[in-house]
């Protein structure tokens, strides 16, 4: 990480856009070097830092200290709300201040705004019938109808037709930031966010893209333009600066659309919400692998082998001389290896710069990519494990950060971690913390539907792979993360005392996030969010708690006792994120459910305090899984914490959006808003009732028809279910109410017949997917978890021991299964693989013959003794046997596990030399050898192997599946022939 210095530039070209005052450059520059000088590593300024700052300023005995005080206080405001510095409190207090002396200077605009607003009406009206082309009532139009914008961004737009996109059901204006703020950010997706683009606005820049698509204006011309329309009836104003007109613009809105502070900012500055980016779901060939990839870990045991000269070669070396011609084989790619990641990383890392090129451009070459990843050498070994924490993943990065000397060389390691921040194993890397603090913070920006997520919950639940415990606590974090935003670590370290159900409704659950044995929350503060749930998901938390019933107060939720918080990130999170990835786009991680989230949050918020019915976003969130989550009862029921019965009428609704920020765990909405309110487009519905009157005239201009067409009576019998029923006299009076959400099917008919053709300057629609309907019922998901619980400990498909069955998971209350005994077992079978012996081990095992499972009490703790199970083999101690002996003791699957070795010899052959052949030959270091005479009888070796699996419940089926194990199985061929007759 590099510290940089602070522009002057930036300072002044974001008070300019806010209408606030700034002092001269110079000045400006002058303190963006004293904090230069400052060193700070972190977007943190203490109070040591600015006692610093104003010492400094005091030694300027001129009245320019005045200036340099003026102009501290700009550069704080800009790098605490554009770069997220935490100030001392003395300033923050200062700035909340500042914040109401920004309203009072817009609410001084309500004279010009009110003639304004009621001029604007006028003239749209007559707009229908007229059609003006002028610049300025375009800029008007836009500042009224889509956000008040600073004029440089106006100025953008209009210079760009591909402001325009369709997305999720709606037209949309993509308004580019003034400084990159999106994680995305690149040449082909440059840093921008959304707003909603009414249909009248969007036919308005539609005409004028097809007029001059190739012209540009400066934010200058247009305050012109804007100037002389409003020097004209019905306005008659003054010519305006364009922080005045801004300021006007903002109090339209602030009383028209009714938008306290906080909204009033996010609509007029842009550089508070990052888009997000489509998440379209990946049918068929990435489907496929996810299902066979799903559960299964990234390793091989296959070791790193030298090349011939004795070095490491490393694999992306080799495919870098073979894109340079020197090899004429590509080489393949390269198992991980779990002492070391690196390997594979880079090799992956410099395939896709191959395949899908740099930031700036679509192909780079291979001196550049070589150039670009040569600092590879010096980076320490990523095991498996450190890969897997959070921690230890952040601990390793920041030190290869400070091992790197060279100033080029961050740079490039930074890239590395950009792409391994979006790998299924390490997508928990923050790279916030590599960033450098004088520049504005990245958003990483992504948001899911409760359909999208519900579609990933159905795709843990139903896949072969891993056991019927995994795929619920997988599905129960997936839904944690989402309903309780919460974080990766939060979900891992929530404990059964964490989580209580609402005795009064089932699906509302309450959980603390606080500080436990394994970690502190982030910020260090406990906290208490609600999550409420719809049925389908709400049972499998439930389902999972009544698993765990027995276990201890501080037994985290998501977890067999025993495991490790690393084994837990491996066990659920990781397959987690693999299927986000697979279903959703390579970009989705596991923090963004929680974005995902808040966003659901954040709308049900918005619909109580504006009173909108749940289809008041159908065109946006047209699945009615999400629909459903937006009724007035489900939003009640997930504000009730604070409602607490009452209507949201009777609440201090001015507070919303702090409860909104205090459920993350935020303490500034601003926060909130940057980092998980993605875009505008939502908000700028919500805002804006659902249906309201057209004229006729209105009608015709939006569907693109000439003034008086006769042809809107046509359209009108296709959008309005009675028209056609109504008398001429009764058409005439009809008040025509309809929603853009009706009118905008016919909108989309006509720019695909106008803009299919590549000479157009607005781009086409992409390809509209009927959406799939899927009705999920209140038990869909826990009924697919439950029909793939094996119905006992064995498979007939399979050679493994399935301790997770419906005989142990019972989620009635007459199980006498104990959670902490079945954790015990379930680690224990893991040492032996579940008894998925291979087939030569399983060849050898009948050489030893059928072993006997039996008891073997031990002592665990002084007095108690607790049962686990050993199993007894009865050999003859020959060469056969020896062999046997040797691959599955020494090499194969018994090789962890002490045995206790039992000679027994006649009498009459005590002189023979079997005892030193036992002990040479059979006995590990870890065994114990034993001899016993008999007086008649052939001698034996008794072999007891010592398990750590606990017997409780499980000598019958474990001796059942062995005996399974001794029987000849069909070949895989004789059946499916048994199988189709």
């Amino acid at each position: 990480m590099i510290n940089s210095l602070l522009s002057a530039s930036h300072v002044i070209e974001y008070h300019q856009d806010l209408g606030l005052d700034c002092e001269a450059a110079d000045t400006i520059h002058w303190i963006c070097e004293q904090l230069h000088h400052l060193s700070i590593k972190q977007r943190t300024l203490t109070d040591h830092h600015l006692s610093h700052l104003n010492h400094v300023i005091k030694k300027i005995p001129t009245g320019r200290q005045r200036r340099l005080f003026a102009a501290r206080d700009q550069v704080l405001y800009y790098i605490s709300t554009v770069c997220e510095w935490q100030l001392p409190p003395v300033k923050e207090a200062q700035f909340e201040d500042a914040q109401m002396t920004w309203m009072l200077t817009i609410l001084q605009r309500s004279q010009p705004a009110t003639t304004l607003l009621n001029g604007y009406q006028t003239q749209r009206s007559a707009f229908m019938t007229e059609r003006w082309t002028e610049v300025g009532w375009l800029v008007m139009v836009l500042n009224m109808e889509v956000a008040p914008l600073p004029m440089r961004y106006w100025a953008d737009v209009l210079s760009n037709p591909s402001s325009i996109e369709y997305f999720e059901g709606q037209f949309t204006l993509k308004v580019l930031h003034s400084k990159p703020i999106a994680a995305y950010d690149s040449k082909e997706t440059p840093s921008f966010t959304r707003y909603a683009l009414p249909l009248f606005t969007y036919r308005l820049l539609e005409d004028f893209y097809l007029r001059t698509s190739s012209k540009h204006y400066t934010p200058r011309q247009l305050t012109q333009h804007l100037n002389q329309w409003a020097a004209q009836t019905p306005y008659y104003f003054d010519e305006l600066q364009p922080a005045e007109w801004f300021k006007t613009f903002q109090c339209v809105w602030h009383g028209h659309h009714r938008l306290p502070t906080p909204f009033l900012r996010d609509f007029s500055d842009p550089m508070r919400h990052v888009a997000t980016l489509s998440t379209v779901y990946t049918h068929t060939t990435k489907g496929a692998t996810m299902n066979a990839e799903l559960y299964q870990l990234p390793l091989t045991e296959t070791p790193s082998t030298p090349n011939p000269s004795g070095r490491f070669q490393w694999p992306h070396k080799a495919l870098i001389k073979y894109h340079q011609g020197k090899h004429k084989t590509r080489p393949p790619t390269p198992p991980c290896q779990e002492s070391n990641l690196l390997p594979s990383l880079f090799y992956g890392f410099v395939n896709e710069l191959f395949e899908l090129g740099g930031i700036q451009r679509n192909t780079l070459q291979s001196d550049s990519i070589d150039r670009y990843t040569n600092f590879y050498q010096h980076l320490s070994p990523l095991s498996f494990a450190c890969a897997s924490d959070p921690e230890t993943l952040h601990a390793w990065a920041h030190a290869q950060f400070a091992a790197l000397q060279e100033q080029t060389t961050p740079w490039h390691l930074y890239n590395f971690l950009r792409y391994l921040a979006h790998k299924e194993l390490t997508d928990h890397l923050d790279l916030s913390q590599f960033e450098k603090p004088t520049l504005p913070s990245l958003v990483d920006a992504c948001c899911l539907s409760v359909t999208q997520i519900h579609d990933t919950v159905e795709a843990l639940l139903s896949s072969a792979n891993g056991d019927a415990l995994q795929r619920l606590c997988s599905s129960v974090a997936l839904l944690l993360g989402y309903y309780g935003t919460l974080r990766r670590g939060e979900v891992l370290r929530l404990r059964m005392c964490d989580i209580t159900t609402c005795p009064k409704d089932q699906q509302r659950f309450y959980l603390t996030i606080t500080t436990t044995e394994e970690g502190t929350p982030k910020g260090g503060k406990t906290r208490t969010t609600a999550a409420y749930l719809p049925e389908l998901s709400a049972k499998l938390i439930r389902a999972l708690l009544a698993i765990k019933k027995n276990a201890t107060a501080r037994e985290p939720l998501i977890r067999l006792t025993g495991e490790s918080l690393s084994q837990r990130e491996q066990r659920y999170l990781y397959p987690v994120t693999q299927a986000l990835k697979s279903l959703w786009g390579q970009h989705v991680r596991f923090h963004h459910l929680r974005h995902s989230g808040a966003d659901l949050l954040y709308l049900q918020g918005l619909h109580l305090a504006y009173q909108r019915p749940p289809e008041h976003l159908a065109c946006v969130q047209s699945k009615p899984e999400t629909q459903t989550m937006l009724t007035d009862e489900v939003c009640q029921a997930r504000f009730d914490f604070w409602l607490e019965g009452r209507p949201f009428v009777e609440i201090n609704d001015a507070i919303l959006l702090d409860v909104i920020g205090g459920e993350l765990g935020h303490f500034y909405y601003a926060t909130t808003r940057k980092h998980y309110l993605h875009g505008m487009e939502k908000v700028g519905n919500i805002v804006q009732p659902k249906q309201r009157a057209y004229s006729r005239d209105e009608l015709r201009y939006l569907l693109g028809m000439s003034v008086g067409s006769n042809d809107i009576s046509r359209v009108l019998n296709d959008i309005h279910p009675n028209y056609t029923l109504q008398s001429d006299e009764q058409k005439k009076r009809h008040l025509l109410q309809f929603s853009e959400e009706d009118l905008l099917p016919k909108v989309i008919a006509r720019h695909q017949r106008l803009h299919s053709d590549s000479s157009s300057p607005i781009a086409s629609l992409p390809t509209l997917l009927p959406p799939a309907k899927k009705n999920r019922s209140d038990k869909a998901f826990i009924y697919l978890w439950a029909s793939s619980l094996p119905p006992d400990f064995t498979d007939e498909s399979d050679y493994a021991f399935t301790l997770f069955n419906r005989h142990t998971l019972r989620l009635n209350g007459d199980s006498e299964i104990d959670f902490t005994a079945l954790s015990q077992q379930w680690l224990a079978l893991k040492k032996l693989k579940h008894f998925d012996i291979e087939k030569k081990d399983r060849t050898q095992l009948k050489t030893l013959g059928m072993p006997k499972v039996v008891q073997d009490w031990r002592e665990d703790e002084p007095q108690e003794r607790r049962p686990y199970i050993s199993l007894v083999f009865c050999v003859k101690g020959n060469q056969k046997a020896q062999k046997a002996f040797a691959q599955l003791f020494h090499e194969g699957p018994f090789k962890a596990h002490p045995a206790t070795l039992s000679l027994v010899q006649n009498r009459k052959s005590l002189r023979s030399s079997q005892h030193q052949r036992v002990e040479s030959q059979f006995k590990r270091t870890k065994d114990s050898l034993q001899t016993f005479i008999v007086p008649e009888g052939d001698g034996a070796l008794i072999i007891e192997l010592h398990t750590d699996i606990l017997a409780h419940h499980l000598i019958p089926p474990l001796t059942q599946h062995i005996e399974r194990l001794f029987k000849p199985h069909p070949s895989p061929h004789r059946q499916r022939e048994a199988q189709h007759g």
